[in-house]
């Protein structure tokens, strides 16, 4: 379509051909003859063209008029024909590839819930689940990825749709032997840094908050595997900034923040701006909230 025409303005040209009078056109239209004429004058400066002239039997069209109006009409038939006969999307038909990309730590706790609720609406389809990597973003850009779940992270590229899934609480995680239960006391142990990708691994999100208060935690290490962190923080007595559901274990100490300190940090589901609303998508974020709420963290709603 020509720069800065109205879509809306060639139907009623197509109108206005087919009558050969404004004032039926305004009536069909449900506008005044005056709004039409406005409208006529708008395509008359467009097309450099007077359209159509006035005679004793009504508006006859130009040469110019008569040439167009064929693939005018012809093209507002294949829109028309587009919209109408795009087919209704049906997960339950849908036989193609669904994948999905979890945080590290949402691994553990939402692959099983969130495979158990796309599998119920996508019965045929093949579901890839994968760890969040630094190539993630790119993945879900380029249409590799269809979802991904992690920290919603507000320097991510405006490519990509967030919407919030929960907020997680972040509490000290610290062993039980060192005897330390207050937060106070917890600052002053060393620290395990646990970094996710696509999250922390630029920005050390809490550590640039809790500096403005004039703390600085004291890490030794920095890893990526929970496992060997837990290890590592029973050996030698080191605290851990996280989430409170990844340490039940009778051995741990979990310390909530003060309240200037505390922080929920939101979770996002994500997936490229431009598939926000396909229904492919919309039935994806469904499987994923529903998987979530499979699985009881205590923490707050999601917004």
């Amino acid at each position: 379509m020509s720069k800065g025409l109205n879509y809306n303005l060639l139907r009623e040209l197509v109108l206005i051909y087919r009558h050969r009078n404004l004032k039926k056109v305004a009536v069909y239209l449900g506008v005044t003859e005056s709004a039409v004429s406005k409208h006529l004058s708008h395509l008359r400066e467009h097309f450099d063209d007077p359209l159509f002239v006035r005679t004793a039997e009504g508006l006859e069209p130009t040469f110019k008029m008569i040439e167009m109006i064929s693939e005018i009409e012809q093209g507002l038939d294949l829109i028309d024909h587009a919209i109408v006969s795009t087919p209704a999307f049906s997960a339950n038909d849908y036989d193609g590839e669904i994948k999905v990309a979890l945080h590290t730590l949402a691994v553990e706790y939402f692959a099983e819930p969130i495979y158990e609720a796309i599998r119920e609406r996508f019965p045929h389809a093949k579901v890839g689940i994968k760890t969040w990597s630094s190539s993630t973003e790119q993945d879900i850009i380029d249409g590799r990825i269809h979802v991904g779940v992690n920290f919603l992270n507000v320097g991510r590229t405006k490519s990509l749709y967030q919407k919030t899934l929960l907020h997680a609480p972040l509490v000290i995680a610290i062993p039980s032997s060192t005897g330390v239960t207050t937060w106070e006391k917890a600052f002053e142990q060393p620290f395990v840094f646990y970094r996710i990708a696509g999250w922390n691994d630029e920005h050390e999100w809490f550590n640039e908050r809790s500096r403005q208060f004039g703390i600085n935690l004291d890490y030794k290490i920095y890893l990526d595997n929970l496992t060997v962190a837990k290890s590592v923080m029973r050996k030698h007595g080191y605290g851990f900034l996280g989430l409170p559901w990844l340490f039940n274990e009778p051995d741990f100490e979990l310390i909530s923040p003060p309240e200037h300190l505390r922080i929920e940090q939101p979770v996002a589901i994500c997936c490229r701006l431009a598939n926000r609303y396909h229904p492919l998508f919309k039935a994806l974020f469904e499987c994923i909230e529903k998987g979530r709420l499979v699985c009881d963290f205590g923490s707050s709603s999601t917004q």
